[in-house]
């Protein structure tokens, strides 16, 4: 969940890097996808992005911890 919540809060794109063992498994999942972004100093030119299973699952699980 803590991956899927990071996505979730980060709209311009969650670096490729994070949770590395983890966004592989949500993309088979079909909850997030890649998809490019401008290359910066920080990004290598692709993003993890929520798709829609997995902002559904957002408003089932809730966006936060709390």
């Amino acid at each position: 969940m803590a991956a899927l919540r990071a996505v979730a809060g980060t709209p311009g794109g969650l670096r490729r890097q994070a949770y590395p063992s983890t966004m592989p498994v949500l993309a088979r999942l079909g909850l997030v996808e890649e998809r490019p972004v401008p290359r910066t100093r920080h990004s290598d030119g692709s993003a993890w992005f929520l798709t829609g299973p997995g902002r559904e699952a957002m408003r089932v699980y809730g966006w936060d911890e709390a």
